[in-house]
Formats: C-alpha cells, sequence, structure tokens
C-alpha cells in the first residue's frame, strides 16, 4: 500500500529527496566555506609568526656582528697600545746604541786615524739602518694590526 502511494506521488517525493538533496549540499557547502576561510586565517597567523621569528633572527645576528666588530676594535686596541709600547722601547734601545757608538767612535780616534774613518762611516750607516729599520717595524705592526682587526671581524 506504501508502495502504491509512492508510485502515484512520485513526482513529490522525487522533490522531496532533491530539496533533502539540495539542502544537505547547501550545509556541506557552508561548513567547507568556514574550513578554507579558517584555514586561510591559520595560514595568515603562521606567516606573520614566521616573518616575527625571522625579523628577531636578523636582528640578533646583527647584533652579534656588531658586537663582534666592536671586539675586534677593543682587541686592535689594546694590541695597537702593545705595539706603541714596543715601539717606544726600541727607540730607546736605539738612542742608547747610538751613543755607545758614539762613544766608541770617539775612543777610536784616539788609537788610530783609519779607525776613526771607518768607526764614524760604519756609525752613521748603523744609525741609518736602525733608524730606518724601526720605522719599518713599527709600520708592519701597525699593518698586522689592521689585518688581525678585519680578520677578527669577518671571522665572527
Amino acid at each position: 500500500m506504501y508502495l502504491a502511494i509512492l508510485i502515484k506521488l512520485w513526482r513529490e517525493v522525487g522533490i522531496g529527496v532533491l530539496f533533502i538533496a539540495l539542502v544537505a549540499t547547501a550545509a556541506l557547502y557552508h561548513d567547507r566555506g568556514i574550513t578554507i576561510d579558517r584555514t586561510k586565517e591559520q595560514n595568515k597567523l603562521q606567516l606573520v609568526s614566521a616573518k616575527a621569528d625571522y625579523e628577531a633572527r636578523a636582528r640578533q645576528i646583527e647584533k652579534e656582528n656588531y658586537q663582534n666588530v666592536i671586539d675586534a676594535i677593543n682587541a686592535a686596541k689594546v694590541r695597537e697600545q702593545v705595539i706603541a709600547v714596543d715601539v717606544a722601547s726600541a727607540n730607546d734601545a736605539n738612542d742608547r746604541l747610538h751613543s755607545t757608538i758614539d762613544r766608541l767612535a770617539a775612543n777610536a780616534t784616539a788609537d788610530a786615524g783609519y779607525r776613526v774613518e771607518y768607526t764614524n762611516s760604519v756609525s752613521e750607516l748603523f744609525k741609518s739602518c736602525t733608524s730606518v729599520y724601526l720605522e719599518l717595524a713599527a709600520k708592519a705592526d701597525g699593518h698586522v694590526n689592521d689585518i688581525r682587526l678585519l680578520q677578527e671581524s669577518r671571522r665572527k
């Protein structure tokens, strides 16, 4: 009997089934839209979080690089002071050596004439050489200090 009624009202039953399918499809479509919107928001949040982490790491790396450069400069200043002390000490030793050479030249004049000329020539030559050598050593130490500064600022 129910079957006979269903056959007689086949259009209405078909429309009802189609209406139920339409309502189910609309509900699924609405849920899908909400899911998509939620996923978009989660992705935006993850992107913003990743950008913030990147910026924080970049700032930290930049800070460390600046600190490394400052440390290298401070170490170079310390080495520069040590070099200045060494240069002053070498200049003092050079001055004492010059005085000794001058005394020897004065003593050689009393002994013999040819020794006087020889001693004076050697003295002048030695004075000239040691002065140039000390200037060269001071410049070389300065260059070594500059190289160390550059190496240390890039290494760290």
